[in-house]
């Protein structure tokens, strides 16, 4: 990779910085981060993703997925685990982002 989840974050942050956007961030892990605007309600796990390249190997790429919080929540409620709510809820809950996309998605 390029450019780390670390670059990644602080560009976010220090973009953040000049606006009335208030971004908070905690650590997941050692591959990546929960980052959200509390005021708007939004959320976006950044982190490295394993995905299956046209040979069917592996790769890692940085990437990003929004979060439902309101469904999360009710999820986490009902009882889901983290593993059925990614494979059995993954369209309610999270969506792909691009990386490019996660200030204004947070922010607008």
């Amino acid at each position: 990779m390029d450019i780390s989840i670390e670059a990644i974050t602080y560009s976010l942050f220090t973009q953040a910085k000049n606006t009335d956007c208030k971004l908070t961030a905690k650590r997941v892990d050692e591959e990546g981060y929960i980052i959200s605007n509390e005021a708007a309600e939004k959320i976006v796990a950044l982190g490295v993703l394993h995905i299956k390249d046209d040979n069917g190997e592996k790769q890692e790429i940085i990437g990003g997925f929004t979060i439902d919080a309101k469904k999360y929540k009710w999820a986490e409620a009902e009882g889901f685990t983290h593993d059925q709510m990614i494979d059995d809820l993954n369209g309610e809950i999270f969506d792909l982002i691009a990386v490019d996309e996660i200030l204004d998605y947070l922010c607008n």
